[in-house]
C-alpha cells in the first residue's frame, strides 16, 4: 500500500483503539481487499471517513449494518461473490450523505419538510459516487434503493414489493435494526428486542417479510450460540 493507505489505516486502528473496539474486524478485511484489489476504493472509503467526521455515527452504522446483510446472506445460502458485493454496498450505502448539510445531519429533532427532501437524495448521489468507481455495478441496486419500502411509500423511486431489488430490500432490514439500536450523540438505541418486534410488525408493509423472517430467526440463533458459549 501506498504511503496515504498507510496512513489512513493507522488512523484508522488509533480511533478503534481509543473507543476500546476490534483492533481488526470483519470490516477491515474487506476494505482492505477492496483497496488492494480495485482502484478507486480507497477515494469511496475516505469519502465514507468524510461523511463520519460530520456525522459521528455513519462508519460504525455501515459495519452494523454489513455484519446485519452478511448474517441474512449467509442465512438465505448466498454465494461468496454475493456476499461481498452486499458487504461492500454496506460499507458504502452512506457515502451520500457527503452532499447533505451537517446541521440535518445531526439534527436532533423532526426534520421539517426541506430537510427531509436532502436527506432523500442521499441513495441517488451515492450510487451517482459509487459508479465513478468501475467493478462496484452489483453493489449499485443495495445503494440506490435500500429506502424503498416493501409498501412502495419509500424514496428514492417508490418501488414495491419484488421490484426492489433483493439485495437492497436485505440491506433495508438491516439498516433499520441498526439505527434502531446505536446510540447517538441526542439519544440512546433501544434494545435489541424492541427493535426486532418493530420489524416483525413492520413485515409486509415496509420490509420485505422472508428478509425479516431470516434476519429474525438468524439473531435469535447468534444469541443462542453467544450464551452457549
Amino acid at each position: 500500500m501506498d504511503r496515504h493507505e498507510v496512513i489512513r489505516l493507522a488512523d484508522e486502528r488509533l480511533r478503534r483503539a481509543k473507543t476500546g473496539a476490534e483492533v481488526e474486524t470483519e470490516a477491515d478485511q474487506v476494505r482492505a481487499t477492496m483497496t488492494t484489489t480495485l482502484e478507486g476504493f480507497s477515494m469511496l472509503d475516505a469519502l465514507v471517513t468524510a461523511v463520519d467526521n460530520k456525522d459521528r455515527y455513519t462508519r460504525r452504522h455501515s459495519e452494523d449494518v454489513m455484519a446485519y446483510c452478511l448474517t441474512i446472506a449467509r442465512a438465505m445460502g448466498m454465494s461468496e461473490d454475493e456476499q461481498t458485493t452486499i458487504g461492500v454496498a454496506a460499507l458504502l450505502h452512506d457515502v451520500g450523505k457527503i452532499g447533505v448539510p451537517d446541521a440535518v445531519l445531526r439534527k436532533p429533532g423532526r426534520l421539517t419538510d426541506f430537510e427531509y427532501e436532502a436527506i432523500q437524495h442521499h441513495p441517488q448521489m451515492g450510487a451517482a459516487i459509487v459508479s465513478t468507481v468501475a467493478g462496484l455495478e452489483a453493489s449499485l441496486d443495495a445503494v440506490r434503493h435500500h429506502h424503498e419500502r416493501w409498501d412502495g411509500d419509500g424514496y428514492p423511486s417508490g418501488l414495491s414489493g419484488t421490484d426492489i431489488p433483493l439485495i437492497a430490500r436485505m440491506m433495508a432490514v438491516a439498516d433499520a435494526f441498526s439505527a434502531m439500536t446505536t446510540d447517538r450523540p441526542y439519544r440512546l438505541g433501544m434494545p435489541p428486542a424492541k427493535a426486532l418486534s418493530i420489524l416483525e410488525n413492520g413485515a409486509g408493509s415496509q420490509w420485505d417479510p422472508n428478509c425479516v423472517r431470516v434476519f429474525l430467526q438468524s439473531f435469535a440463533a447468534e444469541c443462542e450460540r453467544s450464551r452457549a458459549a
